[in-house]
């Protein structure tokens, strides 16, 4: 059986461990803390911030072990002066458009850049798998957060597509 990775988000007063979460379509950014942004109707504004999303991978399927986990962006422009930041371990907060000072994301596959919950042996286990109504169990990294960021230089309308990976080693 194959593992599936699903991206799971956290709105507003939501908080990891007490709500589920939302399984999400998309990682869109935009200038609303929502689920599954379509840009053209929430777009960045120049010289802004957007939206912070916070969130977990969700690892649900056959394995024994998950460690290892990189993020980056693997395709896709950027606008002028934009940038995308990240973190691979943040504090739960409720989102919003104020700089978090994360560091960009890295456009090369990195080294292990995603905090696993099991901090002693930075592995995720299959008997990590937490049960969700909504969406398929599973087991789930740290709390993840994506920011776009815009300058007075950045053209405005809507930001272009980019893709962002998730690869790990797999047990």
């Amino acid at each position: 059986m194959a593992l599936t990775v699903t991206w799971i988000e956290w709105h507003e007063a939501d908080t990891p461990g007490a709500t589920n979460g939302e399984a999400t379509t998309n990682m869109n950014l935009g200038n609303a803390d929502t689920v599954d942004i379509v840009p053209a109707n929430f777009p960045v504004k120049v010289n802004e911030y957007s939206y912070f999303k916070q969130g977990k991978f969700n690892f649900s399927g056959s394995m024994t072990q998950v460690d290892n986990v990189r993020v980056y962006k693997s395709a896709g422009a950027y606008k002028t002066e934009e940038v995308l930041q990240f973190s691979g371990g943040i504090a739960v907060s409720t989102p919003d458009a104020t700089d978090q000072s994360w560091s960009l994301i890295p456009t090369a596959e990195p080294s292990a850049n995603v905090i696993l919950p099991n901090t002693t042996t930075g592995k995720l286990y299959q008997s990590d798998q937490e049960s969700s109504p909504g969406y398929t169990s599973g087991s789930r990294t740290g709390l993840i957060g994506f920011q776009l960021k815009t300058t007075a230089n950045t053209e405005t309308g809507t930001t272009n597509t980019k893709t962002i990976s998730v690869v790990y080693d797999k047990q």
